[in-house]
């Protein structure tokens, strides 16, 4: 059996800038992302962080939908015809 421990939720109100960015793959087919955490120019692999359902026509509206809630989108790359992967800073105007 392997266990893992959880780190305790962060009490302040601003996100930690050192935590990395979000990588959200998205699937457009189903409308559900994939979010893990990454930092750029790092040799690890993204951690995991959970799963969200952005349902949206196109990756515009998605982009669109992440801007106007106040996330910056650093950059989106179609992975193929069915996943668009986003790199979403966690502080408003990172880099």
């Amino acid at each position: 059996m392997i266990t893992e421990t959880i780190p305790a939720p962060r009490t302040s109100p601003e996100p930690a800038t050192d935590d990395g960015d979000v990588v959200m793959t998205w699937d457009r087919w189903s409308g559900w992302a994939h979010l893990a955490r990454h930092r750029p120019g790092d040799t690890a692999p993204p951690a995991f962080v959970g799963l969200a359902r952005l349902p949206g026509p196109t990756a515009a509206d998605v982009r669109a939908n992440l801007t106007a809630s106040g996330l910056t989108v650093l950059t989106e790359y179609d992975v193929d015809e069915q996943l668009t992967e986003f790199r979403v800073g966690l502080t408003a105007g990172a880099r």
